[in-house]
């Protein structure tokens, strides 16, 4: 991501190999004009990973960092979102969003901010096939709410539309979540598919594609794009 300061912002994940380096699974900010480290912060030390020889806990910042308050925030497969202040990259705050995690778990997709609010979920080990939807101050990192909800597994970014807060996951569900308490409002479904996608809305209506690999724990037997009705919603 970048912005007005010329900065661009990414995480990075894990080695794969032997010995770590100092900038895996970390947050960095590069000159965008002439590609310069300005800073990075390192969350995770000695994660090096390989199926074979796990001499770390996998632990990615495989989510897109979101902008705010003069801050940079990114969620991590470890279930932390961090922020950092965007011109230092020092900490301001971290906080643990899902109930129980393992690393293939977590968060691993692009936080929202709305209103001195951040809005992320987290994917869950226990409760079993669930995700944790939160919501953050962004000032401090305190849950405002959070709630636990079916849903398997999810790689889709959360999107606000209006006051809801919608997830898409593995289950082929849309679940939206109100922003002021987190409350399950709305659901839409597509029988024996998987979304990976993320959503857009026109109008009054959301746009989402399915299809997911086995690879992945998606249910690949359904492909296509579909549309659902926001009204009532």
């Amino acid at each position: 991501m970048q912005n007005s300061n010329n900065t661009l912002y990414f995480g990075t994940g894990n080695n794969y190999g032997l010995p770590p380096s100092k900038s895996s699974d970390s947050i960095v900010a590069l000159n965008s004009r002439n590609g310069d480290l300005k800073w990075h912060y390192q969350a995770i030390e000695g994660d090096s990973w390989l199926p074979k020889e796990k001499y770390g806990p996998d632990y990615d910042f495989g989510a897109i960092p979101i902008l705010f308050n003069n801050m940079v925030g990114i969620g991590n497969k470890n279930g932390y979102f961090y922020t950092l202040n965007k011109y230092t990259g020092q900490l301001i705050w971290k906080t643990f969003c899902n109930v129980q995690n393992k690393n293939d778990d977590g968060i691993r997709s692009k936080a929202s901010y709305k209103d001195g609010r951040v809005y992320i979920w987290s994917k869950n080990e226990q409760p079993e096939n669930s995700i944790t939807v939160c919501c953050l101050d962004a000032n401090n990192g305190d849950v405002i709410w959070h709630k636990t909800s079916d849903g398997t597994n999810a790689m889709s970014n959360g999107e606000i539309i209006n006051d809801l807060y919608f997830v898409p996951n593995y289950k082929g569900q849309i679940n939206a979540f109100r922003l002021s308490d987190g409350e399950l409002v709305w659901s839409g479904s597509i029988p024996k598919a998987s979304i990976g996608s993320s959503i857009c809305c026109v109008k009054d209506r959301i746009i989402v594609g399915t299809g997911v690999p086995k690879l992945y724990g998606g249910n690949p037997n359904v492909y296509g794009v579909y549309s659902f009705s926001l009204q009532g919603a």
